[in-house]
């Protein structure tokens, strides 16, 4: 699953699970992305997670 969090907005995000070799759930995940504060900006400027 691939999600760019710099993309400001709602997303849905649909996950197939497979397990038990032949069996399938799939699962979904809405949220939404909001813009970084600026003050939070400024003091993880260059760091690296």
């Amino acid at each position: 699953m691939v999600h760019n969090a710099a993309a400001e907005g709602p997303f849905t995000k649909f996950i197939t699970v497979n397990y038990n070799d032949a069996q399938t759930k799939q699962i979904t995940i809405k949220g939404e992305v909001w813009k970084t504060p600026a003050v939070l900006r400024r003091k993880t400027k260059g760091l690296m997670i």
